[in-house]
Order: structure tokens, then sequence, then C-alpha cells
């Protein structure tokens, strides 16, 4: 189980969430809808820092909130929707991908080219000869 929680946690945090937002949703998934106060007592983080998480989260799609007479309590949303949050993400970057194809070429036009004097490079180790080849 403290396995899964170390995975959980890196994925989340693998698609930019920060430390504290992932472990936040792990407490979360592990608690009924609940204040706060008892995500933040779960996951050892301050009220402050937690209640700023769960912000992101909800944002994120990956928390829900509903209010009862004052009080607002937060229930995690299903790890499916990570699937969703990678969607997204692999959509942005073929989106950034083919504006790279438009832009790169230009860029290269522009780029000051030397005159008349020799451009040197030195590769090192493994990953220069791969480089090279």
């Amino acid at each position: 189980m403290n396995n899964d929680k170390v995975t959980i946690q890196a994925l989340l945090q693998d698609l930019g969430f920060s430390e504290a937002e992932a472990a936040t949703y792990w407490a979360l998934l592990n608690l009924e809808s609940v204040s706060v106060r008892k995500v933040a007592a779960l996951s050892g983080i301050n009220r402050g820092t937690t209640y700023d998480a769960i912000k992101q989260l909800v944002n994120a799609g990956l928390v829900n909130t509903h209010r009862v007479g004052q009080r607002e309590y937060f229930a995690a949303e299903s790890p499916e929707k990570i699937f969703d949050l990678i969607k997204d993400k692999r959509k942005e970057l073929w989106e950034s991908q083919q504006q790279a194809q438009k832009l790169i070429p230009e860029l290269l036009a522009r780029k000051a080219q030397p005159q008349g004097q020799p451009l040197v490079k030195y590769y090192e180790d493994d990953e220069g000869v791969a480089t090279i080849l």
C-alpha cells in the first residue's frame, strides 16, 4: 500500500503537480468527503498549503468540492481522471510540436552564420558519440 502511495505521487509529480498536491490527492483518495483539516492531518501538510493544493487539484479536475452550511468538504475524483490529464498534456505537446515545425526553419534561417571562421564543437562521453552519429 505504501508503494502505491509513492507511485501515484510520482506519477502526479511527473504530470506537473507539486509534492504537496500529490500528497493531498493521495490523502483524499483514502478519505470520504472531508474538511481541509482532516486532509491536512492525513497528508502531514499544514492546512494553508493543503488548501492551496486542493484549489490546484480542483482546477485540474481531480478533486470536487461541496458545501454543507458554512463548511466546505472535498473528495477525490476517480483516479481515471489522470488519463484525461495525460490526454490533455499529449494534445498540448502535439500542438507545440506543430508550432515548432513551423518556427524552427524560420529561426534557423535567421541564425547568424559564421563569416569565414571555422566552427568547432566538442563532444564528450557516449552521449557525444551518439550526437555525432
